[in-house]
């Protein structure tokens, strides 16, 4: 089972999906997947440091990546490559409130003292799942509520969104049953490790909405950015459903 920190690969779902030319920033990275390293180039004695340019999404999620500065072996820099599209990054967001893509440079280091990383397990990609699905629902309610609080009214956005997410709401209940499984069969109590996941990401949820809304500026612009918000968010477009983790919930 992944520890509580690589559990949080995949949160902070965005909901705004529109996007601008993309610019070169500074990127904050929210979640990591494992480093897998290849076997050959240990066996081979080889370490470094690979530089890779990611492509940021408007969701976080990774598009274009490639290598700007090789770690001196082909085998390192392929891995870190595929290990960085795995990962997810803060948005950036513009002064309109909108989700836009950006630019910007990681490193991926690679030393022989690394332990060896194991092959994903269900439970970890059940994990995932559960964490995607969380996040979206604690970023939505977050934001919903702020504008709410401003006489902003989303009762026609809630409603819309409840029904386009009912029926993977109830295979949300049925992915806890199994995460639960998984977790217990690990040796580790189920409920203490959701609850310990689940307190930390609704800190960071409540932490990152406080600072999207900020950004909206004064009352007149985030009643525009809430209303914005509420529009997307109520369409498959801006709804759970656009995210690539709604397929294999449904599948379970």
């Amino acid at each position: 089972m992944r520890s509580t920190a690589s559990l949080f690969a995949g949160l902070l779902w965005l909901l705004l999906t529109h996007s601008a030319s993309a610019a070169e920033h500074e990127v904050k990275i929210l979640g990591r997947t494992p480093v897998e390293y290849p076997p050959a180039a240990r066996r081979a004695g080889h370490e470094g440091t690979v530089t890779v340019l990611v492509e940021v999404l408007p969701n976080g999620s990774v598009g274009d990546a490639k290598v700007v500065t090789s770690s001196g072996s082909p085998l390192l820099d392929e891995a870190g490559v595929k290990s960085v599209r795995g990962w997810r990054f803060q948005p950036m967001v513009d002064k309109r409130g909108r989700s836009v893509v950006i630019r910007g440079t990681v490193k991926v280091e690679f030393k022989l003292t690394d332990p060896e990383v194991k092959p994903d397990t269900e439970a970890n990609s059940l994990a995932d799942i559960w964490l995607a699905y969380r996040s979206y629902e604690l970023l939505s309610e977050e934001f919903v509520t702020k504008c709410e609080a401003i006489g902003v009214d989303a009762k026609a956005a809630r409603t819309a969104n409840q029904k386009l997410h009912a029926e993977a709401d109830a295979k949300f209940s049925k992915l806890e049953q199994l995460l639960r499984a998984e977790i217990a069969a690990n040796g580790v109590d189920p409920e203490l490790r959701l609850n310990e996941i689940g307190q930390g990401l609704e800190a960071e949820i409540k932490e990152h909405a406080a600072k999207l809304y900020a950004q909206a500026g004064d009352l007149d612009g985030q009643r525009r950015n809430c209303e914005g918000f509420l529009g997307v968010w109520s369409t498959a477009e801006g709804g759970f459903q656009a995210s690539e983790y709604y397929e294999p919930l449904m599948a379970l």
